[in-house]
């Protein structure tokens, strides 16, 4: 059996390979039409054929964070530079003809283009944008990832669009550029100078992205989620400028209606509903397309769109999320995401009038909140538990903090405000709870006599190894001690205020795909009177370096118990950067009031850890069902404390 496990393994690779690829050629072949036609008729439309009105006004600058007034001016003042610092890049100038700095070795040059190089059927109404541009505007390059230097082209169809097969070269670079999160920054530094350039490079940055990025053409109309996100931004910016008295002339209103319309037809064609499991993408398609429907004026078309996507958004909320509150995507990053999309919907569906919102809907929001204030750290971090894109649906809450070079740099991994928002549109919580186990199981007794706490008794005649970590202030862990149990994520805590331990195990998400889990089962983070030991190493890259992306989210570098099996991993890794085998079906055996114990099956035979928290002392054992097995520490890899962002040490 073992010789035929290889060929089986690279088999299933190369019909994983082969169904994407029909997978992709259908999706062409679907859209072959449109994209015929497009070659020979504008995609902008008649911004005649756009129903006028008033805009909806659903948002304030109440909806955003209270930042120092330097701090919000200075990154203004960087989006008017066109410095952006986004997955990792660091703060980076982004023009045409710009140089980068190139991505572990991989460096593209020579492939730059100008704002003119549109498709012929688009080239004269893209160049009548452009011309309301100020003079003295820099364009913006687009379609380029800034990071490697890679771009594609303005001309290509949104439909074939490729990525995944260029060394270094990363889609999400351009697709976060545009997405523009920036925006609501200039509308709140322009409320506190009074200085009109930041209204004026709003005004110049959207009908930039317009002339550059004719609808259905480009590497930005390719992702439907980034074409919502990007819209609803625009939106909500928009509406933050409105209450800070800024009027715009008459030929933005008229290209902006239109392009938010484009925006809003694009989601309704393209919508991310997949069988089997719908995630983050289809709930950010429904949000943004619930936005453009709110904005725009009332027809019998943007009415149909606004009561398909509440309907919609509303199921989906129900179908993401378990019932203890967590996404189903696996992620506690996707997590944070995907409430916050379910949030600010639910927001804009109340300030839209909406009285008619279950029960259910607001008991599901105060899960998702619940969650989010459970696994928070000591240091307002969540624990990276599976993948971390960096994702967020709006930007109106974003944290920046001083690196060690002295300039600012944004806090991924902080998502408190998140709680105090949902918290602030449903009723009152009930307080933060120790959960008992249901029903309770049987349990090893933890020793008495011994000032640490002694752990469970070993298994007989099985391979064993006992970790103990101290606490140097030997105060008593057990004070106050409280745990909550996440069974549907897989995600138990324990917390009091000497020590927080976050243990993962369960479900790898997205009804077993896995397509944002890691192999961390039973793998722990551990703070001890605010200092944090082992930690999870986070994601660093997607589809520009596979082999990145496969180590970042091996056993390898988790702290899970790891045979010295040097080719096993507990889920298959070969299934695809966005698929992970379920081989481990990891169980909770037993929980106690300072116990865990937990197995796995991934490496075909059961491994056993016990976590106990001690008077003193946190005792870990990691055993096997099999006799003479040694144990291998994980590997040290530089920890991503975000998307692209890397720091030596683990």
């Amino acid at each position: 059996m073992e010789k035929v496990y290889p060929v089986l393994r690279f088999e299933v690779s190369r019909f994983v390979a082969l169904a994407k690829m029909l997978r992709d050629r259908g999706r062409w072949l679907r859209h072959l039409p449109v994209t015929l036609r497009d070659q020979v008729r504008s995609t902008y439309g008649d911004p005649r054929a756009i129903p006028a009105g008033e805009w909806g006004r659903y948002f304030t600058l109440a909806d955003c964070a209270d930042m120092p007034r330097e701090q919000i001016i200075n990154l203004a003042d960087r989006a008017c530079e066109h410095r952006f610092d986004l997955l990792g890049s660091g703060w980076v100038r982004v023009a045409y003809g710009m140089t980068a700095r190139g991505v572990e070795g991989f460096q593209y040059v020579g492939r730059g283009s100008d704002q003119t190089a549109i498709n012929r059927a688009n080239h004269a109404e893209s160049g009548r944008i452009r011309a309301l541009i100020d003079p003295a505007y820099s364009p913006i390059d687009w379609q380029i990832d800034f990071k490697s230097g890679w771009r594609w082209s303005e001309r290509t169809p949104f439909t074939a669009i490729r990525f995944g097969a260029v060394p270094g070269a990363d889609v999400k670079v351009p697709w976060e550029l545009a997405r523009m999160q920036h925006l609501p920054m200039l509308a709140q530094a322009t409320t506190l100078i009074h200085d009109p350039r930041y209204a004026r490079e709003f005004r110049n940055q959207v009908l930039d992205f317009m002339a550059a990025n004719p609808p259905r053409f480009g590497v930005n109309w390719a992702s439907p989620m980034d074409v919502a996100i990007r819209v609803a931004g625009w939106l909500v910016a928009y509406d933050l400028f409105r209450e800070g008295g800024t009027t715009f002339d008459a030929d933005f209103e008229r290209e902006l209606r239109r392009s938010v319309y484009l925006h809003g037809a694009h989601l309704r064609a393209n919508l991310e509903r997949q069988r089997g499991w719908r995630g983050n993408h289809y709930l950010s398609d429904l949000a943004g397309l619930l936005f453009v429907a709110a904005y725009l004026s009332n027809t019998t078309e943007t009415e149909a769109w606004y009561s398909f996507a509440r309907a919609e958004l509303l199921s989906e909320a129900a179908l993401q999320f378990n019932p203890d509150g967590s996404s189903r995507e696996g992620s506690t990053a996707y997590h944070r995401l995907a409430a916050e999309i379910v949030f600010y919907a639910t927001l804009l569906m109340i300030r839209r009038g909406d009285r008619a919102i279950p029960a259910e809907h607001y008991e599901r929001l105060q899960g998702m909140a619940a969650f989010s204030e459970a696994i928070t750290q000591p240091d307002g971090h969540f624990p990276q538990i599976g993948d971390n894109d960096n994702g967020r649906f709006l930007k109106l809450h974003a944290t920046f903090r001083l690196g060690e070079d002295g300039d600012w740099r944004e806090d991924h991994l902080d998502q408190r405000y998140l709680v105090g928002l949902i918290r602030g549109v449903t009723s009152p919580p009930s307080p933060l709870s120790v959960k008992e186990p249901h029903p309770p199981t049987p349990s090893p007794q933890t020793a008495k006599g011994s000032k640490t706490g002694a752990p469970p008794p070993n298994r007989e005649g099985k391979s064993n190894t006992i970790h103990i970590i101290a606490d140097a202030q030997n105060a008593d862990l057990r004070d106050r001690l409280q745990r909550f149990d996440f069974p549907d994520f897989g995600l138990y805590i324990f917390r009091s205020p000497h020590v927080y331990l976050a243990i993962r195990c369960g479900a790898i998400g997205q009804n077993g795909r896995g397509g944002h889990a890691h192999n961390d089962q039973l793998s722990f983070t551990l703070w001890l009177d605010g200092h944090g030991l082992p930690t999870d190493p986070g994601t660093y890259l997607y589809t520009p370096l596979p082999a990145l992306r496969d180590r970042y989210r091996s056993a390898r570098v988790h702290n899970g118990p790891r045979p010295a099996l040097p080719d096993r991993e507990p889920g298959r890794l070969d299934l695809g950067m966005f698929r992970l085998g379920d081989n481990a079906h990891a169980e909770c055996l037993t929980l106690t009031p300072n116990l865990f114990c937990g197995r796995h099956f991934g490496y075909g035979f059961a491994v056993y850890r016990t976590v106990t928290i001690g008077e003193y002392a946190v005792w870990i054992e990691d055993s096997a069902d099999v006799d003479g097995i040694a144990w291998l520490p994980p590997q040290r890899v530089p920890i991503a404390s975000g998307y692209g962002i890397v720091s030596e040490g683990n």
